[in-house]
């Protein structure tokens, strides 16, 4: 961004380019002023621009001039898909609480759940060594923007068809997971070291922030 404009609002040059400034994310009606992740792609759009940072765009408008916080009019907000003036830029309207993981950027997810959830399909799971564990501690230096982070694994869960809605499931539910003798054994799902045996599985992320 290149710079605030009140709560929740961002002043993104035409490029779209990080400059090392900051996104204002706004969550439980407080305001808060966040350093935007390093090596941020460069955005055309303020949807593109929001969800590079893990927020969610309500608004986009069109700034009177180039580094101007001053709307160009009072007519309604444009759509967050549309495309920024090539000399002016875009207001950007961005919301939501600031992801620290930077789920949103991990690789291999089919989908980011929640901050530090992901959907990992069975078949990245299996390559890696079968466990969610694996999958997180492998984060390290893979994430754009989040390479200085030490990932590892708090709790996983069996996906068994439900994709991220397995992640609202209640710690005691138990999967069935089949291991390498063909036994059936119930594993709890908080488990970060069960393999899961090719499945599907939410895996749950936090990080050493040296």
């Amino acid at each position: 961004a290149k710079k605030l404009c009140g709560a929740g609002r961002a002043l993104v040059d035409a490029s779209g380019a990080d400059g090392g400034g900051s996104a204002s994310a706004v969550g439980a009606g407080a305001v808060a002023a966040i350093p935007s992740p390093k090596g941020l792609a460069s955005a055309s759009t303020c949807e593109e621009f929001c969800t590079m940072q893990g927020l969610t765009c309500t608004a986009s408008e069109e700034p009177t001039a180039p580094g101007s916080c001053m709307a160009a009019s009072v007519a309604a907000p444009q759509r967050c898909d549309g495309r920024f003036d090539a000399e002016r830029g875009g207001l950007c309207h961005c919301s939501g609480s600031f992801d620290r993981t930077g789920s949103y950027r991990w690789p291999d997810r089919l989908e980011t759940c929640a901050a530090g959830s992901v959907l990992v399909a069975g078949a990245v799971l299996k390559e890696v060594g079968g466990t969610c564990e694996r999958y997180c501690s492998g984060l390290r230096k893979r994430v754009p923007g989040f390479e200085h982070l030490y990932y590892s694994c708090y709790a996983a869960y069996p996906a068994q068809k439900l994709g991220c809605a397995a992640l609202g499931e209640s710690g005691a539910l138990l999967a069935q997971v089949e291991s390498s003798t063909n036994a059936i054994s119930a594993v709890p799902v908080s488990d970060c070291h069960t393999d899961m045996a090719g499945m599907d599985a939410v895996c749950s992320c936090s990080f050493l922030d040296l």
